[in-house]
């Protein structure tokens, strides 16, 4: 995510409080300029870390797909452009306008629906199901970590997967407390972090302005982590037999101390594939990473 200090005398410190005190609650304020600010973020980069874990598993890209809180769809966007049949839920609906617009090519193979990712009922038989971009560190609780993934594994098909991405405790304990601002096309945004010390969480308050619309919008967003140990307990309990955690974009055991994990979850049947074709997967995934970071690909 880009985000840039700015000397712009609306948003200096002095004048934040004043700001609070004035904003206003508007849901689709986020949600206008999300891809603006999303701009940086690598999705077809990530978009082949979850292929090759799937390889890793011995699967292939799946004809149905379902994603949990898809946001404006830009990773469904990557399934869909290989074939595959997908469904996106959030429980944003000026999210899913967003995401309505940017997929309206895809109509036939592309259902949306604002739903509850904590509670939500649709047929079995999906391949893979996945979540991306901190979006289970969005459940505050157990109780609602535990309802996320048996919604998922009520909703996958006998040899389904399930894979999403977790920032860690010790990546939540890491961030400080501080402003940044940022602009785009005609908008302004004040981030505010704010740490919360020992309690493996982390807020953001974004205060929005635009140069068309009156008013300033605020939204408060909030993440919390539970130990690795405890997430696998979570989902074996929810009826995934075999779980599995990868450190940050390599197909290692995933570790506290990493900042992101990827869980991949699925039935007794979900196995690493033979050493050869790990060995292919990891040289795979090792020349992807090294376009990325050599030559900005993907």
């Amino acid at each position: 995510m880009e985000k840039s200090r700015s000397s712009d005398k609306k948003f200096n410190r002095e004048n934040i409080k004043n700001i609070y005190q004035e904003a206003v609650n508007y849901n689709d304020a986020f949600a206008r300029i999300y891809d603006q600010v999303m701009t940086r973020v690598p999705y077809g980069f990530w978009f082949e870390f979850l292929k090759i874990l799937l390889h890793y598993h011995g699967q292939e890209i799946p004809d149905k797909v379902l994603e949990l809180a898809c946001g404006t769809g830009s990773m469904m966007k990557h399934f869909l452009q290989q074939g595959s049949q997908v469904t996106g839920i959030d429980r944003s609906k000026p999210m899913l306008a967003e995401a309505r617009q940017k997929l309206k090519d895809y109509q036939s193979r592309c259902q949306l629906i604002q739903a509850d990712i904590r509670d939500f009922t649709l047929e079995n038989n999906f391949n893979l199901i996945y979540s991306i971009f901190d979006s289970m560190n969005y459940l505050l609780t157990e109780e609602d970590l535990f309802k996320a993934f048996e919604s998922s594994r009520n909703c996958l098909n006998s040899g389904g997967v399930f894979i999403f991405d977790y920032n860690t405790c010790s990546r939540l304990e890491s961030i400080e407390s501080g402003y940044l601002t940022f602009s785009g096309n005609n908008y302004h945004c004040i981030w505010q972090d704010i740490a919360r010390p020992g309690q493996c969480s982390w807020q953001v308050k974004l205060s929005i302005t635009f140069e068309d619309r009156p008013g300033i919008f605020q939204e408060l967003h909030q993440e919390k982590a539970f130990p690795l140990n405890r997430v696998r307990q979570l989902l074996k309990q929810a009826g995934f037999a075999r779980v599995y955690c990868y450190g940050p974009a390599r197909l290692r055991k995933g570790k506290e101390s990493h900042n992101r994990v990827y869980f991949l979850a699925g039935s007794r049947e979900l196995e690493p594939v033979s050493l050869s074709k790990k060995i292919s997967c990891q040289l795979r995934w090792g020349w992807q990473v090294f376009k990325h970071q050599y030559f900005n690909f993907l």
